[in-house]
């Protein structure tokens, strides 16, 4: 997990602005999230194929992992709005 490493200057800035920005991206992954999880993989779609249960099975760990990495987003857009937070109340 990236961590972050900014400080906020007094002529940039401000604790909201930041705030704003990083609960953008934590809805943007929300909604990514949302259509990942309703992308539904069935095995009737890889019924003709010469290995079905084979292509099923990566295709379902690839969603797995892009579920993963989106959460993973979530959670950098988290940690970043409370830093801004928490530097902003000093």
């Amino acid at each position: 997990m990236m961590s972050h490493r900014f400080q906020i200057n007094n002529n940039g800035d401000t604790a909201e602005t930041l705030r704003d920005e990083f609960k953008a991206v934590m809805v943007a992954a929300e909604a990514l999230s949302s259509a990942l999880k309703n992308c539904t993989l069935n095995g009737r779609n890889y019924q003709t194929l010469s290995w079905p249960d084979g292509a099923l099975s990566l295709d379902r760990e690839d969603k797995e992992e892009m579920m993963r990495r989106t959460l993973s987003v979530k959670d950098w857009a988290f940690e970043g709005a409370l830093r801004a937070m928490k530097q902003g109340e000093k």
